[in-house]
């Protein structure tokens, strides 16, 4: 199940790169911004994200991929919430970039986690991996989109768009509980049939006679 929540918040990844350029016009607006200060939203959403991307393939070596997975979507969550609610503008760069971290966090876990739970079938899920992105930033201006143009404000569409990725947070972890309380689960009884089948095949192998 932790694949399904993978692909999940790769296509929340997605959303959130363009959830930004569709409200960007309502944000402006709403902050009183200028074209300079609008201009410098997308920019630390990019610098958050690329930071995370490069630092966070060598934590993913370090610490459990699946962690920095739920961290990932954990501050990308709270951060919609914080940056939709907060109408100061120095204070929304923090958030803006926080959101750019999570999303590098995402990006930088899930890849190598996904390939570290289906070996020989790498090309296959990198590929259904980065298909629910692209879904993601399809969706993401035609919610935005959808929601301006009915004369709700972007604030609503990122508060609810935070909280769906926090439930996403929340049944990553929720799955880690239950992986840690059943003593590996699935991964254990993998392990398990692997060393059977080592077993086997040792008391099967022919004996060459001199």
């Amino acid at each position: 199940m932790i694949t399904f929540g993978a692909f999940i918040s790769m296509s929340f990844l997605g959303m959130s790169r363009t959830f930004l350029g569709t409200a960007l016009p309502a944000i402006r607006s709403s902050l009183d911004l200028s074209i300079l200060q609008a201009g410098t939203l997308p920019v630390l959403l990019q610098l958050g994200f690329s930071i995370a991307v490069f630092f966070g393939g060598p934590l993913s070596d370090v610490f459990k991929k699946s962690s920095i997975l739920v961290i990932g979507c954990f501050m990308m969550g709270v951060s919609f919430i914080f940056f939709a609610y907060l109408n100061w503008f120095w204070i929304s760069l923090l958030w803006i970039i926080l959101i750019g971290i999570g999303g590098g966090l995402i990006e930088s876990s899930s890849n190598p986690l996904l390939i570290q739970l289906y070996p020989g079938r790498e090309s296959t899920m990198m590929n259904f991996h980065h298909f629910f992105f692209a879904v993601g930033s399809l969706i993401g201006p035609l919610v935005m989109g959808l929601l301006l143009s009915s004369s709700i404000p972007w604030q609503w569409g990122y508060i609810g768009f935070g909280l769906f990725v926090l439930i996403i947070f929340l049944f990553l972890l929720s799955q880690k509980v239950n992986s840690v309380k059943s003593g590996g689960g699935f991964e254990r009884k993998i392990l398990w049939f692997g060393r059977l089948n080592t077993f086997t095949t040792s008391q099967h192998r022919p004996v060459l006679l001199k």
